[in-house]
């Protein structure tokens, strides 16, 4: 309905006549976002992989695709598995290749890290799409690299263990997902960034930090629809994407810092990434399952600039920005109720901070 045929003018209908849908965030709400898009890089046309919600997206982004089946009709959508997933049933079994499959075929190590409890379950419910293909679920090894807890993730960094490809997948209080308010994803962005700079990875790291899928507020920018339901499917010839675009930053000593990308990118752009960094002649690593379309979205290579000196910014630390929320932003009461988004702190997520 927001998308309208790329009529781009469905927003307020799709929101129920909500006018929230075109409000927008100033800069100095964004704090953290603000300083980090200065410091580095960010690409303007960025789109997420196809017109639909969270878990398919994220499907793509591990996977290349989202086996298209969200499409089906509106009144059986909701009942699709991988699309409104079940924390009780057993998860859907996914069949076509991810890059952690060509990643351990490459001989190349890889964990996806989150904030959960490492049960298939709380995977489920933070859509860790790794758990939905059995290659991975029914490997107790690999499965426990796909649950990983995010406190590893810092372990690693300060062994100097970190994998050559992490996801870290997170949880819906610091993902920045309504009604979780931005400040506290910036949280957990600044005590990532704010760790890998001090890390032995950094001089050879970067951090693509990205949104699954865009909804709730207006956009403008039409995207140019690259892959369409194959014939043989239902719904066949319909759009699949890519769709709205999402923010994408791209944090790494070696990026060409203030600089703003504007070649069209998708989530497919960033596997395509990981495909030019690990292939070698002898060993490729290629993900067939994306569109030959989508390989001509801009794959980041270009975002940087190895001759440049190495950047080491000077951030804003997750403590201090959670001095500053406590103040100005989440307006915390007595009970530390965020009184804006009817969320509570959890007891997790100032040991997660550092705080």
């Amino acid at each position: 309905a927001k998308w309208n045929g790329g009529a781009m003018d469905g927003w307020v209908v799709a929101e129920g006549g909500a006018t929230t849908a075109i409000q927008y965030y100033k800069p100095e709400q964004h704090i953290y976002h603000l300083k980090l898009a200065k410091a580095f890089a960010i690409a303007d046309h960025n789109f997420c992989a196809q017109i639909g919600p969270t878990l398919p997206n994220r499907l793509y982004l591990w996977s290349g695709t989202s086996g298209w089946d969200y499409l089906t009709p509106a009144t059986t959508t909701d009942s699709l598995p991988y699309n409104n997933p079940s924390l009780t049933a057993p998860p859907p079994s996914l069949t076509w290749p991810t890059m952690a499959d060509l990643l351990d075929a490459a001989g190349l190590p890889w964990k996806c890290y989150s904030v959960a409890d490492g049960s298939v379950p709380s995977a489920i419910g933070a859509f860790n799409p790794l758990i939905f293909f059995p290659s991975i679920l029914e490997n107790p090894a690999k499965l426990a690299r796909a649950t990983a807890d995010i406190g590893e993730f810092f372990a690693d960094l300060t062994a100097g263990t970190l994998p050559a490809v992490s996801w870290i997948v997170t949880e819906a209080t610091v993902s920045e997902h309504p009604p979780a308010p931005p400040d506290m994803g910036q949280l957990l962005a600044a005590r990532i960034v704010e760790e890998m700079m001090a890390s032995s990875a950094w001089d050879s790291s970067v951090l693509f930090l990205t949104y699954d899928e865009g909804g709730g507020y207006f956009e403008h920018v039409a995207p140019t629809i690259l892959e369409n339901v194959p014939a043989t499917l239902p719904d066949a010839g319909q759009a699949v994407g890519p769709a709205f675009r999402v923010p994408l930053f791209i944090v790494s000593p070696w990026a060409r810092a203030g600089t703003v990308y504007k070649p069209a990118s998708d989530h497919t752009s960033i596997l395509q990434f990981i495909e030019r960094a690990f292939s070698t002649k002898s060993n490729p690593v290629f993900l067939p399952t994306i569109a030959p379309a989508r390989r001509d979205l801009y794959s980041l290579v270009h975002a940087f600039d190895f001759s440049q000196t190495p950047l080491m910014p000077a951030l804003p630390t997750a403590k201090q920005l959670i001095a500053q929320a406590n103040l100005d932003v989440l307006t915390l009461n007595a009970d530390r109720t965020v009184a804006d988004c009817s969320t509570t702190w959890p007891s997790w997520l100032l040991p997660l901070l550092g705080a």
